[in-house]
């Protein structure tokens, strides 16, 4: 683990990149949001009151004090001064991208800088006075995280404040200090591929909180708050996590975080095209500009990519954006397939030829003005495996593309096209130029004169009676990319012969058996053997070997969640599958084929593995690729419906300033039940109407099922409709009525 204090140093640019764009976002609500908010106060911290918008009496104590105030306590009862007391945007979220950019800062209170090895983004700080009272100037409403901080180990922790505008004030109330506690934890990577896991920022958002990791992702965050927090990791290269669950810090103790698990988009490669056109290839030579178009080339993110030729490198390839790069062909690349790797992560791949030789068969010409004539038929090249490349045309669509090659006149006397169609315009001498990527320049000279007659079109010699060559095959695609030992794969293409020449498929340099009955020019297919490694597969009839693709042989299959997955009766639902090939690198997503033990309780289709809750129960689910196997098990609940507490709470609403009057109930709790099936505790989700200006929500942390209603400053007499709504089938739901009267010495009412 690296020192804290250094840590500060690689993670400040990316959490100040973060903030800004997310201020548009962060103008207070009356309702609180239940649990999601990333730094959370102690279980048993008191909220504080909801701003008031009355203006204070001039002169008064209360026209002394600020948007937000409060008081920091060394223990109850005994004022701290001079504490350092620092406000945090709550919901500031370093990962997000910086449109604006800069930081919005406080000419009143400043921006607190790094102390104590801790992260400040979008800090107002302060100094407790004498009586231990402080005051912030936010100039953005929003909710804010409080932390006072008499030295490293004796602090204070405050969440999520609202503070709505200009104009209002908000008492924080007491915050006491206590001993300070640490978190401990690990960051894992995307895949087991990764072993490296360095300069991994972990961080607390909201607050000033983080570290770097180590190679081995292990991290401590010393000096933290008594609360509970929600942790968050990134990398650039390797992707974010965020944690599942909070996890709470206690007073002088080390806390144990659940392990944070980077996830990264996986680059996909769609098509290779001619560079600036539309026009696709398959083709070109060394030094030639290709586009590769796809998807999650981590332009957005800056994550470090890689080009190859294959496994020959592309030296500085331009990725203008997302979903295209624009490469050169590398002067040693072969036959093979190109790959995008972004952030160590390798894209599916795609066949390209490299051609090695170029000729232009006709070294001068004479034509008459107005004649065109076929250079392009004059061209003979060849790729690096010495097949003659040439344009496939069928029914007027281009099947195979001829050579990826650029044609130049050296005067408007000739016109020449893409096709090297010459076109001749008037008389005089033009000199045509056949450019193949930086490699290749061949020249033949025209003249143009009248009178002269019309070569015969250009036809390549054949010597003696040889036919031409039959063309080679040509794979397509392979179905599926991955799969365990005695899977069926069905490889589709051209040319794959009619049964009348030998048909061998090679994994590498091994060959494999082939099903001779399915054999045919565009299909044929193999059981996956066992002991099968990853490899290229490739067909070859005759003497003639095909393009390479890439399969990956699988060795075990991890379904996710591994031990349950619940499904609502009538509902659909899907586990996660990962494949672990014979190198142990994770295969995304593979092709399974799925069974349920018990049809009539849990449906599964066999192919996309979705879940049909049909009866109540449970049923084992079998995930299969050949012989490699994984079980796991589905249970079909049904929720009834929800039972709340009251159907009815009756509150008084809190003045527009000071203190509500004796007697006077201004929150109450409601508590929810989920009536299921099954034994499981199932959780609600609360809501009241937005802006309601009535009343406010604030959901129990530890029991999710339990809410405080607590009414605004200066709201008006009227009902407000609360909802429980259950969160794993939103289609059940309770409400309670909460009825907020402005009547004094009223006896308040729960029914």
């Amino acid at each position: 683990m690296r020192d804290v204090g250094r840590a500060g140093a690689a993670l400040l640019p990316v959490i100040l990149a973060g903030c800004a764009a997310l201020l548009p976002n962060l103008a207070g609500a009356p309702q609180v949001p239940p649990g999601e908010a990333l730094g959370h106060a102690p279980a048993n911290a008191t909220p504080a009151p909801t701003p008031s918008v009355a203006p204070p009496a001039p002169g008064s104590a209360e026209a002394r004090r600020g948007p937000l105030f409060g008081v920091v306590l060394k223990e109850p009862g005994v004022p701290a001064a001079g504490v350092p007391v620092t406000a945090f945007l709550a919901n500031a979220n370093p990962l997000a991208g910086n449109s604006g950019g800069g930081l919005v800062g406080n000419a009143g209170s400043g921006l607190a800088g790094n102390s104590g090895g801790g992260y400040r983004i979008l800090a107002l700080e302060t100094t407790t006075d004498a009586s231990g009272a402080f005051v912030l100037s936010p100039d953005l409403a929003g909710a804010y995280n409080l932390e006072a901080a008499a030295d490293p180990g004796a602090k204070a922790w405050r969440a999520e404040v609202l503070y709505t505008g200009s104009g209002t004030k908000t008492d924080v109330g007491e915050l006491t200090l206590a001993p300070t506690g640490k978190l401990s934890g690990q960051v894992l990577p995307p895949d087991p591929s990764v072993k490296d896991l360095s300069n991994t920022q972990v961080f607390i958002p909201g607050s000033g909180y983080g570290a770097v990791t180590g190679e081995d992702g292990q991290f401590t965050l010393p000096n933290v708050p008594a609360g509970k927090f929600r942790l968050r990791a990134y990398h650039p290269d390797l992707g974010e996590a965020i944690a599942s669950e909070a996890v709470a810090v206690t007073a002088n103790e080390t806390k144990a975080a659940a392990p944070l698990r980077l996830a990264v988009s996986v680059p996909k490669l769609d098509t290779i095209t001619l560079a600036a056109a539309s026009q696709s290839t398959d083709n070109g030579a060394p030094g030639a500009e290709v586009d590769l178009h796809g998807s999650n080339f981590g332009k957005t993110k800056g994550t470090r990519f890689t080009v190859d030729f294959n496994g020959a490198p592309v030296e500085e390839p331009n990725r203008i954006s997302d979903g295209l790069l624009r490469v050169k062909i590398p002067p040693g690349a072969a036959n093979g397939n190109v790959t995008v790797r972004v952030g160590g992560i390798g894209s599916n791949q795609r066949p390209f030829r490299v051609i090695k030789t170029l000729d232009l068969r006709i070294s001068s010409l004479r034509l008459p003005p107005g004649a065109s004539y076929d250079l392009g038929a004059a061209v003979v090249a060849k790729d690096t495996d010495g097949a003659r490349m040439q344009e496939v045309v069928e029914d007027g669509q281009t099947k195979v593309p001829g050579p990826n090659v650029r044609w130049e006149t050296s005067s408007a006397a000739g016109q020449i096209n893409a096709r090297g169609v010459l076109q001749a315009v008037s008389e005089g001498e033009v000199v045509v130029v056949l450019r193949g990527g930086e490699k290749f320049t061949r020249t033949t000279t025209v003249t143009i004169q009248a009178g002269v007659r019309l070569p015969e079109p250009y036809v390549e010699p054949v010597e003696g009676p040889t036919p031409p060559p039959r063309p080679a095959p040509r794979i397509t695609g392979v179905d599926p990319g991955s799969g365990g030992s005695g899977r069926m794969v069905t490889l589709r293409g051209e040319n794959f012969g009619d049964g009348g020449e030998p048909a061998k498929l090679l994994c590498g340099d091994a060959a494999l058996p082939i099903d001779p009955s399915v054999l045919d020019a565009g299909k044929a297919q193999f059981a996956v053997p066992l002991g099968m490694g990853n490899c290229n597969l490739a067909l070859q009839i005759g003497d003639r070997k095909s393009n390479g693709v890439v399969f990956r042989t699988l060795r075990a299959l991890v379904i996710d969640p591994a031990d349950q997955l619940d499904v609502p009766l009538g509902a659909t639902a899907s586990f996660e599958v990962t494949g672990i090939d014979a190198e142990g690198t994770a295969v995304v997503a593979p092709v399974v084929d799925w069974t349920s033990a018990s049809p009539e309780v849990v449906a599964v289709d066999a192919r996309t593995g979705v879940l049909t809750g049909a009866k109540l129960g449970s049923a084992k689910l079998l995930a299969s690729s050949g012989s490699v196997l994984a079980v796991s098990r589905a249970l079909v609940f049904q929720i009834a419906g929800i039972e709340l507490d009251l159907k009815t709470l009756r509150l008084n609403a809190m003045p527009e300033a000071g203190n509500a009057e004796a007697g006077f109930v201004t929150a109450g709790v409601v508590t929810a039940t989920v009536l299921t099936s099954d034994s499981k505790v199932r959780d609600v989700a609360w809501s009241v109407p937005a802006g309601n200006g009535r009343v406010a929500l604030l959901v129990d942390p530890r029991n999710p099922n339990v809410v405080t209603v607590r009414t605004l400053r200066g709201a008006t007499a009227g009902t407000v409709l609360l909802t429980a709504r259950a969160k794993d089938d939103p289609g059940k739901a309770a409400t309670a009525s909460i009825e907020v009267t402005t009547a004094s010495a009223l006896e308040v009412d729960v029914r």
